[in-house]
């Protein structure tokens, strides 16, 4: 924990130079408009809850000279969600969409569940035209961590970023900063420059990753429209004058590309985010994924494929029929690029690592087989089950470091209908149980020296496997709910060929291609060239 005292007056004149981004020569009226609509918000927000709001008092805004307990950098009191900075046509379509909401809950009637039309004043995640996008690294900044950040995008999607030494006459580009914690703007702001700021404690890959996927448009995972069929909000634990920062996106303010909700982004909240008494304020539906939300690992599949369809679908002229949630891969358009843990030139099965992990395509049978594996090396399984079959898997033994979330050395199961999206991660000793969504269940161990795991797999129809009290594997082992209260699995034996659903209000011209390919992303007209991103 340190001590952060909100915006003293040095850091309140920087944050009114951010928030008046152009828009007015009184940044001190840019400020007061953000204080207010954070404060309009907080009141929306609580009565969403159900929770009594603070006066302006006890809200945690700039020049109150308050002190506060600040637990993680991208957890600044003043900022949108803790490390956004929103313009005011972001603040207002935030705050138009909550009001809605509220007005949902007061009517109490079946219209209220019927998602109104809304007319968006801006595009909310506008997307950025020239590359390779530039940067400019400010004096105190840690550049290698910036750097790192950097090349896990670069490395992972079509885009390129360059390295300039000045921010005269560049255009639209990035200006990282040593500011008071960790924020970004949300996707491209302006014709010059914008800042992301990369303060103190803020000095990973993964958090920097986080940063910059703001500025490409990317906003918190938990911040979905959709986002109570996966997690639930624990007001009972929110700091007071933080409900705010738990609000979720109108539905026509982001775009999805059809991609499910991903416990595993690295832009999603970690379960105890803005907590008041280090409990958890977040809780998964499915409590075996209270593990994995929060890392700071890295961009995950998820994560990358959405920024992939927004940026770079044009450039592979041909499509690959990937499997499993792959996608033709925007580097290399004679593969497809893979979910963690699958290989080959279609996503057809397990990746082989430098660990000699044994066989890693299993058969599930109607008997137990055991799998295991200790020791430093990562190891990927695809266990399968006979068509219409369900798989129990029975986690024996677990020994890793106790973490939330996990972090690098942890057993992850994908279970789920749709095994391209982050899995249950395990990192401690607590035993599950669990039986799949479909005939497939992966399997991934990412291990030390120290860490191990031993599971039981067999196959069965899920009412079978759901109401069987074998003895066998009921020793010190704690069952739990497996699969999310809103989503039923769907009995999947072959990858669909049916295109993804897109949201409703998203703009996207036909396609026949199928679920796993990008549909075309209509942007609004800029008055820059586009500069098509290189391969």
């Amino acid at each position: 924990v340190f001590v952060l005292t909100a915006l003293q007056s040095t850091n309140a004149l920087y944050i009114n130079k951010q928030l008046d981004d152009g828009q007015t020569t009184n940044a001190g009226d840019s400020f007061q408009r953000f204080a207010e609509n954070m404060y309009k918000l907080e009141i929306i927000q609580n009565k969403i809850f159900g929770l009594k709001h603070p006066s302006a008092k006890q809200m945690i805004v700039p020049g109150n000279g308050t002190t506060h307990h600040v637990r993680r950098p991208e957890e600044l009191p003043y900022l949108f969600q803790g490390d956004m900075i929103l313009t005011d046509q972001q603040m207002a379509a935030v705050i138009e969409y909550a009001e809605e909401q509220l007005e949902e809950l007061q009517r109490k009637s079946e219209d209220s569940i019927i998602p109104k039309q809304r007319t968006m004043t801006a595009d909310l995640s506008l997307r950025w035209k020239k590359f390779p996008i530039k940067f400019i690294l400010q004096s105190g900044v840690d550049a290698n961590a910036i750097l790192a950040g950097i090349r896990l995008w670069e490395e992972n999607t079509c885009l390129t970023f360059k390295q300039v030494t000045t921010t005269a006459n560049q255009g639209s580009m990035l200006r990282f900063i040593k500011g008071n914690g960790c924020y970004s703007y949300i996707g491209r702001i302006s014709n010059g420059p914008q800042d992301i700021s990369i303060g103190y404690g803020c000095t990973m890959a993964g958090i920097v990753a986080h940063e910059i996927g703001h500025a490409l448009g990317l906003y918190h995972e938990q911040a979905r429209y959709d986002r109570d069929s996966h997690v639930r909000v624990l007001t009972q634990n929110i700091q007071s004058g933080y409900a705010s920062q738990f609000s979720k996106q109108p539905q026509n303010s982001i775009v999805t590309y059809g991609i499910k909700y991903d416990y595993g982004s690295v832009m999603h909240y970690p379960p105890d985010g803005f907590s008041a008494n280090r409990r958890d304020t977040l809780e998964t539906l499915d409590p075996n994924y209270q593990s994995t939300i929060g890392q700071r690992i890295g961009p995950s599949f998820s994560d990358v494929k959405k920024v992939n369809f927004a940026y770079c679908n044009g450039t592979c002229s041909h499509r690959l029929q990937c499997q499993y949630g792959g996608y033709t891969d925007p580097k290399d358009c004679s593969r497809c690029r893979c979910t963690e843990g699958l290989g080959g030139t279609l996503c057809g099965e397990p990746l082989r690592t430098s660990k000699n992990c044994g066989t890693l395509s299993l058969t599930a049978t109607s008997s137990f087989k055991t799998l295991s594996q200790s020791g430093t090396g990562s190891c990927n399984f695809m266990i399968t089950a006979p068509l219409n079959g369900k798989i129990a898997v029975q986690v024996d033994s677990l020994s890793f470091p106790k973490q939330k979330p996990c972090g690098s050395t942890f057993l992850e199961i994908r279970y789920m209908s749709d095994i391209s999206t982050t899995g249950a991660r395990f990192c401690g000793t607590k035993a599950k149980k669990i039986v799949s969504g479909t005939n497939k269940v992966i399997i991934l161990y990412r291990g030390s020296h120290s860490t191990s795991f031993s599971i039981r797999y067999r196959y069965g129809t899920a009412a079978l496997l759901n109401a069987a009290e074998t003895s066998a594997i009921r020793t010190n082992i704690t069952e739990t709910s497996i699969e999310p209260q809103t989503q039923p699995p769907a009995v999947v034996t072959e990858q669909s060929t049916e295109p993804e659903k897109q949201p409703p209000t998203v703009v996207i011209e036909p396609s026949t291609e199928p679920e796993t390919q990008p549909p075309t992303v209509v942007i609004e007209p800029s008055t820059e060239p586009q500069t098509k991103p290189p391969t």
